[in-house]
């Protein structure tokens, strides 16, 4: 049996489609006898984040798997590292059924494909894999000899990784990823080391052998996910540390401006996204509004734009997480007699209630292109203790009356909301543009602060968990 996937790959670059080459993993499996996961890194932006393809094939079978590249890919196949370069036509034999079946990569780039698999084999060939995992110094006294002894295991790999590149002719790119793999995760492993040892305290330079930011930093290491985590640990644990005592907002301005002035190139994006991601998800409201300048400003950092809209997601939920519509005085609604109250009341109203937000406008096509889904959809869900509301951001109350008569909108759930944009609820959701939906839970408490539309098919889906969990 064969089975026949085509895969399309999003790859950050402003590479031309008509540049992008047909890759090719085919193969067969042996004993094996669940899914097989082929994935590939999203791009080098937050996180080694992963695109991943389950592939559920036969016992037994056959398999070609084809998909475009613009440029080189790290990736993973049954959690082996692989690294395809467009154009490569390899076939690989997967046996076993263990977490990590026996894989063996054969013609083209075949040698590329299986160098992590043969490092493994060189590295408990030479006791390197117990070392690393097992062996730890229990006092900084010994950690010196540690280090110089790391420092050893990790130049044997090395020279292993030279041998092999010049023995199976691989490409230049490939042994720059190889190297990266290698060597950053030797550096992650120093400072975890230290870590574990002496939490509270920065280790000083020489710990690193004189190493600088700058003389570790190299954009050709970019497609290693080693490379990008051990610079952005270094940066926080080296650097970082050494201002722990000042107050958390002024960490934050420390952190930032290192980066900017530090690092450059596509480097000093990645980095920079790291740290957004980093106090993002601390959830640390009272220094939300530091981070809030600094990612407004991001724009005019990045070489690679797309990082501030990969991070918008991640920056609506620190922005909204948890906070309290029930206990939002200051946010004003209007009535259609014109009567206004806070839209804390409301909430109250509807406690123990799910509420599905909607901000709209009159002049807003798509938004009313989205009512007959959300009416369908009040309809449906009534009785589960859920509630659509309807807040128009019109400046002209007279279209926003207009539309609620066309529309037939229940008085108990449509208002205009007061100061629109400018409003106190608008700010704290980063509203700037419609439609925009969030979710309510019962406690009165953003639990969603950019929910799917009413015609999306996932809207359903996260209503029918919420629902199930409150019951």
């Amino acid at each position: 049996m064969k089975n026949y996937i085509i895969l399309s790959l999003l790859i950050l670059g402003n590479i031309n489609q008509e540049y992008a080459k047909v890759t090719i993993i085919a193969g067969k499996l042996i004993n094996v006898n669940k899914e097989v996961t082929l994935s590939f890194r999203q791009n080098f932006d937050i996180g080694s984040k992963y695109i991943k393809y389950g592939l559920s094939l036969k016992p037994d079978s056959t398999f070609v798997i084809k998909f475009e590249l613009q440029q080189a890919q790290a990736g993973r196949i049954c959690n082996e590292f692989i690294f395809c370069e467009p154009g490569d036509s390899v076939f690989v034999t997967i046996k076993g059924n263990g977490p990590f079946p026996d894989l063996h990569f054969e013609n083209g780039h075949a040698p590329q494909y299986n160098f992590f698999i043969e490092l493994d084999k060189f590295k408990e060939k030479r006791n390197l894999s117990s070392f690393l995992i097992n062996d730890f110094p229990n006092s900084l006294e010994k950690l010196p000899n540690y280090k110089r002894v790391l420092n050893a295991r990790y130049t044997e790999m090395e020279v292993y990784l030279n041998n092999y590149v010049k023995k199976y002719k691989c490409t230049p790119i490939f042994k720059n990823y190889a190297y990266a793999q290698i060597h950053y995760e030797y550096l992650s492993l120093l400072i975890l080391k230290y870590l574990k040892l002496q939490n509270s305290v920065p280790p000083p330079p020489s710990y690193f052998f004189g190493v600088t930011p700058t003389s570790i930093t190299n954009d050709k290491y970019l497609l290693s996910p080693n490379y990008f985590q051990a610079i952005f640990k270094y940066t926080i644990n080296l650097f970082v540390k050494n201002k722990q005592n000042d107050p958390s907002d002024k960490q934050i301005d420390y952190v930032f401006n290192f980066i900017r002035h530090t690092y450059k190139g596509l480097t000093r994006d990645v980095v920079l996204a790291e740290a957004f991601e980093y106090y993002f998800n601390k959830k640390d409201h009272s220094n939300f509004n530091k981070l809030l300048a600094f990612y407004n400003q991001s724009p005019k950092w990045y070489v690679h734009k797309n990082f501030y809209t990969v991070l918008y997601p991640l920056y609506l939920q620190c922005a909204s997480y948890n906070f309290p519509l029930n206990t939002d005085s200051l946010t004003n609604i209007e009535r259609i007699d014109g009567l206004t109250s806070p839209i804390s009341e409301l909430v109250k109203a509807n406690a123990g209630k799910i509420l599905y937000i909607d901000f709209w406008a009159s002049w807003c096509s798509p938004c009313n292109d989205e009512m007959p889904y959300s009416f369908k959809l009040q309809n449906e869900y009534k009785l589960k203790n859920f509630q659509s509301i309807y807040l128009s951001i019109d400046k002209d109350s007279l279209a926003w009356k207009k539309s609620f008569i066309k529309l037939n909108m229940d008085t108990t759930r449509s208002f205009l909301l007061s100061k629109g944009l400018q409003a106190d609820i608008s700010k704290k959701i980063v509203l700037k543009l419609i439609p925009r939906y969030i979710l309510i839970g019962k406690d009165g408490k953003i639990i969603d602060p950019d929910a799917p539309r009413p015609s999306d098919s996932k809207l359903k889906t996260v209503l029918n968990i919420l629902i199930n969990d409150q019951k």
